[in-house]
This record gives structure tokens, sequence and C-alpha cells, in this order.
């Protein structure tokens, strides 16, 4: 998501630096067919970066996450040993299926035994 977010900025500010130096060493005083054309292109541009921004912002939000998974039926697979979330190919060939049986059901265990245990001692 962030590299996303980050690649757009990037790119967008990259494209409008270069529109910028053509209308420069072209001399154009922002009246002429190429500056009006290159301004309509910056604003799609703008209007495109700020789009995907605003997705990823409202993307953080879980109801809105869990809506855009349920319409595109995405499944996100998580890796407990590496805290990574991704889309089942790029998580199952990773897994180590010895560590996430620790992690999700050893560890749940004896956190739930310790919380148990810690409230009758106390």
């Amino acid at each position: 998501d962030k590299q996303v977010m980050g690649f757009s900025e990037r790119t967008g500010t990259f494209i409008i630096c270069v529109f910028a130096l053509i209308l420069n060493s072209t001399g154009s005083d922002g009246t002429d067919s190429l500056a009006v054309g290159l301004g309509t292109l910056i604003n799609v541009i703008i209007l495109v970066d700020v789009s995907i921004l605003v997705f990823f912002l409202l993307y953080d939000y879980q109801c809105v996450a869990t809506c855009v998974k349920n319409r595109t039926g995405i499944f996100t697979f998580r890796d407990i040993t590496t805290d990574r979330s991704d889309t089942a190919p790029n998580i199952i060939e990773g897994w180590d299926i010895r560590r996430e049986l620790k992690f999700r059901i050893w560890h749940n265990f004896w956190d739930s035994m310790l919380l148990h245990c810690g409230k009758e001692v106390a």
C-alpha cells in the first residue's frame, strides 16, 4: 500500500517537473496551446495522484478494507512468524508450517493459561 502511494507520488511529481521544464524551455507565456495542453495533463495527473492517496487512506479503515475485499473476492493470508499479510500464492510458498503451528496454537495456549492462572494467583 505504502509502496504504491510512494510510487504514485514520485511518478506524478517527476512528470509535473518534466512538463514544467518543457514549458520553461519553450519560453511559453502560458496562453499558447502547448501550455494549455500540459496544464490540463498536470491537472489530470494531480487528480489521479489524489485519488490514489484518498483510496489508500480510506483503505486503512477496517470497514473500507473489508468492503473492498468482499466486492473483489480477495482473500488475505497472514504469516504470523514474519508478520506479513498478502495473497495466498505469496504467503503459502514461504510458510514454515511448524513455526505457524507453534505461533498459532502453542503460544495462544500458554498466553491464555498464564492469563487464567494469573487471575487465580492474584
